[in-house]
């Protein structure tokens, strides 16, 4: 029995390490959040900074220990353009949806949140800075996090078999083609 819990207590461990953080993240939370930040992670991520496609979905997870019961709250984020905070409307902003608990986090227990966001094809290629907070129901933060992250376009390439990815959409050929040499480049360390 000792063993299954050694057991159980190494895949939990393990599968926490193996969680990729969000690289030049920082916890804007302060002293009067009612959480404390542990981890965060997007998928994917394969870079610093993380580099959200547009056209497909991308996945935050954060895991928090709240202070207090969450019987409520909402999800704010702002996007950072020139060190100025710009809200950023969600689909749906209601945290209860994205806590794997509910709404009926109890205090001083890890909890996690998962939200996945469709990145649309019309957001502009930039660098951004991304704010994202958790609030209860009276609108006191619960944590803050900040992360630079990198909007661009999806380049597909046939991975294997058969597969024939959706190709972007080419309005002006120059521009693609420098977007696409440019992407090249920097994969590359030529930037």
């Amino acid at each position: 029995m000792q063993s299954s819990h050694a057991s159980i207590l190494s895949l939990i461990l393990f599968s926490v390490l193996c969680r990729a953080s969000i690289p030049g993240l920082v916890d804007c939370s302060t002293p009067s959040s009612q959480g404390k930040y542990i981890n965060a992670s997007i998928i994917p991520c394969n870079e610093d900074p993380c580099v959200l496609e547009k056209g497909h979905n991308t996945s935050i997870n954060i895991q928090f220990i709240p202070a207090e019961v969450v019987k409520g709250g909402k999800i704010v984020v702002h996007g950072i353009i020139s060190g100025i905070p710009v809200p950023f409307p969600l689909p749906d902003n209601n945290l209860c949806h994205f806590l794997k608990s509910g709404c009926d986090a109890q205090p001083n227990i890890l909890t996690e949140m998962d939200y996945s966001l469709y990145v649309k094809e019309t957001y502009p290629s930039i660098h951004i800075g991304i704010k994202w907070q958790l609030v209860d129901d009276l609108g006191v933060d619960l944590i803050c996090i900040k992360f630079p992250a990198k909007l661009q376009s999806a380049f597909h390439t046939v991975k294997s078999g058969n597969e024939n990815p959706p190709l972007p959409r080419i309005l002006n050929f120059e521009k693609y083609m420098e977007e696409y040499f440019r992407s090249w480049l920097e994969e590359f360390g030529f930037s």
